[in-house]
Parts: structure tokens; C-alpha cells; sequence
């Protein structure tokens, strides 16, 4: 009973395997064609405003999303928190607790320098064997206590002023990393379509000329073969073979896999090619194509994105830098303006 159940396991296991490699197969190039079409109509911001034309482009041009009325809000932001934090150190500076303890800390130093060199233990400890041995333990404890006061204190003002600075940093990573962060991600997206393009257009020519190709050489366990006979061969081995072999030839009769196929067709191509289902024939024609397409996409994604480096802009522009890129971007749409 269990070999059974291990055998019935791994073979409906297999069977859905088998279906998402057939189901890749068949839908990856509608998929590939329909993703290239829905960024082509409705293309991301990113890319609408950018383009992909690289020869129109330069590394200023990626502040386009910065507006002058953000870099007034960053700068008040700045001043804001400048004027906070010289508020904070000027409390600090006149609060009367540190005065206080700065001047406990100092007297009690100073007192336990006036003690001189006193005897040590073994473990480095003061020895309390003599007054001013207790005396300057005394001392010891006095200074801890009162610097640990203080910088409980300073803590408190230190906390208060980082917290500013945090929001200004983050601020300014927003402000200034924004043209970078836009571009990393027009570059993805750019390389992606521009990819995807290519890794169709070489689909198109790939495929008839791979059946073409197969037509001409002697490379599958055919007699006589011929370009249509190799894409019908190719419809039975990755489609109609399969699915017969598991819920026989009536299922194109109605129903879904009749929608895709006849089945007048597919009893044609059950006579025709059965013979010619081998694994060696399903590898030779299924598997080269998707995997030459693949690499045909990343390939060019990476030459794509190559490019795309050479309008890399800086990854934290300069405040200075922002806004000379807004002046110029002012200054060439005034010729369009006028036009």
C-alpha cells in the first residue's frame, strides 16, 4: 500500500511538473509579446517622462523631479533644525545642574590629586590601609557618581539633537539622492523593455529559422522531414502528445483544450506524429528556443543597462549641483516656450 502511495504520489507530482514546463513552453512567448505590448502603451512614469533614447539624455536631466519649491523646503527644513539644535547647545551650555556637577567633578579631582600617590592593591584598587587611602576611595566614588550624573544629562541634550540631525540626514538622502534613485530605477525598467523587445524580435526570426534549420539537417528521428511537418510535430510533441497520452483524444472534443485545438486536428496529428513522439525529439524541440530567447535577454538587458551608465548621476548630489541643474532646465524651456 505505501509503494502505492509513494508511486501515485511521484507520478501526479511529475504530471504537474510536466504541465508547467509544457504550459511555460506554449504561454511563455504569448506572455513575453503581451508584457512587451502592456509597457509599450502604458509605460511607467519613470520611462515616460526619460524615454530610452540615450543620445537626448544626460545625468541632469533626472532631477526633472525636483522642483525648486522642494529645494525652499529642504533649505527651511535645514535652517529649522540649525536654529533647534544651536537652541539645544545654548540650554545645554547654560543649564545650572552641569555647571554644578562640572564643578563637583573638578573639586573632588582636584582634591584627589592633592592626595598624591597613593598604595595600590595587587588587583590595582586603591588601599584603604591608610585615611588618605579612604579618602581617596571616597573621592573615587564621589567623581564616578557625579560624572555618570552628568552624562545622563548631556545624554538627554545629545538624544535631543541627534533626533534633529537624523531628520535633517534623512531629508537631505531624499532630496539629494532622489535624480539617483530615479535613474536606477528608469535604468531596470529601460533595460527590461528594451530586453524584452529584442528577446521578441528574436523569437520572431528565431523560431521559423530554428524549424527551418531543422527541416534542412538530419538532426531529429524523422525519414522525411519538412518545415510545416516540423511545426506540427512541434504542436503534437509539446501539446496534443502529452495531453492524449494522459486524457485521450476526446478531450478536444469540448472544453477548454478544444478551444486551443480541434479535434479533427488533433486526431490528424495523433496519426501523423505519434511515432515521432520521443524524448529526444521533445528535448530538440521544445528546449533550445526558450533558452536562446533567455539568453537573448539577458544579454541585451545587460548591454542596455551598460549604456544607461553613461547618464549615471551622482548618488547624493550636492545642494549646489541641484540647483544649477533646476537654472539650466529653466533656461532650455524658454526656447521651447516660445516655439
Amino acid at each position: 500500500m505505501q509503494a502505492f502511495i509513494f508511486v501515485a504520489f511521484w507520478g501526479i507530482a511529475g504530471l504537474i511538473v510536466y504541465f508547467l514546463i509544457v504550459g511555460g513552453i506554449l504561454i511563455w512567448p504569448i506572455v513575453n509579446v503581451l508584457a512587451y505590448l502592456k509597457v509599450l502603451l502604458f509605460p511607467s512614469a519613470v520611462r515616460k517622462i526619460h524615454g530610452v533614447d540615450l543620445n537626448v539624455l544626460s545625468n541632469t536631466q533626472f532631477t526633472s523631479s525636483i522642483s525648486y519649491s522642494d529645494v525652499e523646503y529642504y533649505e527651511e527644513f535645514e535652517s529649522m533644525t540649525e536654529t533647534n539644535v544651536k537652541a539645544i547647545k545654548a540650554e545645554r551650555t547654560a543649564d545650572t545642574e552641569i555647571k554644578k556637577l562640572e564643578k563637583l567633578i573638578k573639586s573632588a579631582s582636584d582634591q584627589f590629586e592633592a592626595l598624591g600617590n597613593l598604595p595600590r592593591n595587587k588587583d590595582g584598587s586603591i588601599s584603604q590601609r591608610s585615611n588618605k587611602g579612604k579618602q581617596g576611595v571616597e573621592l573615587q566614588k564621589s567623581i564616578n557618581s557625579h560624572e555618570r550624573d552628568l552624562g545622563q544629562i548631556n545624554g538627554k541634550y545629545s538624544s535631543e539633537i541627534e533626533k534633529y540631525e537624523n531628520s535633517l540626514e534623512i531629508e537631505r538622502d531624499k532630496l539629494f539622492s532622489r535624480p539617483f534613485n530615479d535613474w536606477l530605477e528608469w535604468r531596470g525598467r529601460m533595460g527590461r523593455y528594451l530586453g524584452n523587445r529584442d528577446a521578441i524580435v528574436f523569437m520572431v526570426v528565431g523560431f521559423p529559422l530554428y524549424f527551418f534549420i531543422l527541416s534542412i539537417f538530419s538532426w531529429l528521428d524523422l525519414e522525411d522531414p519538412s518545415f510545416l511537418g516540423i511545426i506540427e510535430l512541434y504542436v503534437y510533441t509539446v501539446f496534443v502528445g502529452p495531453v492524449s497520452g494522459i486524457f485521450d483524444l476526446d478531450v478536444f472534443k469540448e472544453g477548454a483544450f478544444s478551444i486551443l485545438i480541434t479535434y479533427d486536428y488533433a486526431s490528424y496529428l495523433s496519426r501523423t506524429w505519434d511515432s515521432a513522439f520521443t524524448f529526444y525529439n521533445w528535448l530538440l524541440l521544445t528546449l533550445p528556443m526558450p533558452i536562446l530567447t533567455l539568453c537573448t535577454y539577458a544579454l541585451r538587458y545587460h548591454q542596455h543597462t551598460s549604456k544607461a551608465d553613461t547618464v549615471r548621476p551622482t548618488e547624493k548630489m550636492s545642494l549646489k549641483e541641484i540647483k544649477s541643474a533646476l537654472k539650466q532646465r529653466v533656461i532650455d524651456d524658454v526656447p521651447e516656450a516660445q516655439a
